[in-house]
């Protein structure tokens, strides 16, 4: 499954608001927020969820600081592949498919 551009930004910005934090308390500085901004950017381009979770948990083994990024990003993921199921699930309802929808549900 191939992440939406929504979902792209959604991770964005949590890299943003987590970068932000570690900024504010001093816990990274200003050159090592330009080295991992650096690095997050390089990630890109994403071919699927799969891929994006591979270059994320990547990311985060070589810049500790940022596994709550990670964290989050897992439960992120978790949402959106529900999300999908029960858009498609709802579609086949739609339609009065209820075998194509259960299908769909495993």
């Amino acid at each position: 499954m191939l992440p939406d551009n929504d979902f792209i930004e959604q991770i964005e910005n949590e890299f943003l608001n987590l970068l932000i934090e570690l900024l504010e308390k001093g816990v990274i500085d200003e050159s090592y927020a330009k080295q991992t901004t650096q690095s997050f950017l390089n990630l890109y381009p994403f071919d699927s969820l799969e891929n994006l979770k591979d270059k994320l948990n990547n990311f985060v083994s070589n810049n500790k600081e940022f596994l709550p990024f990670y964290t989050t990003y897992l439960h992120q993921e978790e949402l959106y592949k529900t999300k999908d199921v029960l858009v498609k699930m709802r579609s086949f309802l739609k339609q009065n498919k209820i075998d194509e929808a259960l299908q769909v549900a495993k």
